[in-house]
């Protein structure tokens, strides 16, 4: 008797949950447009040799250009923070 009261609690606090609106003053609003129009972000592409070998053999090694891309953020606040992804395993940091 006591662990169906039990399970009915539960499933009563998961259906019963209060919604709540967080929402940001307008003054909070403008505040944080004014900090984000602060930050600045800009990339360029490099070039750099890389030195890549066979997993099977060690007698496939090869050398060749690869391109990449450096990014710079600037003037990024505590209040904000960077996630960045993937293509290849869609992790996420």
């Amino acid at each position: 008797m006591q662990q169906k009261i039990l399970k009915l609690l539960v499933i009563l606090m998961l259906v019963l949950i209060p919604k709540v609106n967080a929402e940001c003053s307008y003054k909070e609003q403008a505040e944080l447009n004014k900090e984000v129009a602060n930050i600045k972000t800009n990339y360029e592409i490099t070039t750099t040799k890389v030195i890549a070998a066979s997993a099977d053999d060690d007698s496939d090694i090869k050398e060749f250009d690869a391109e990449i891309f450096k990014i710079n953020i600037l003037n990024l606040s505590d209040k904000f923070y960077i996630k960045y992804s993937n293509n290849y395993n869609n992790d996420t940091k």
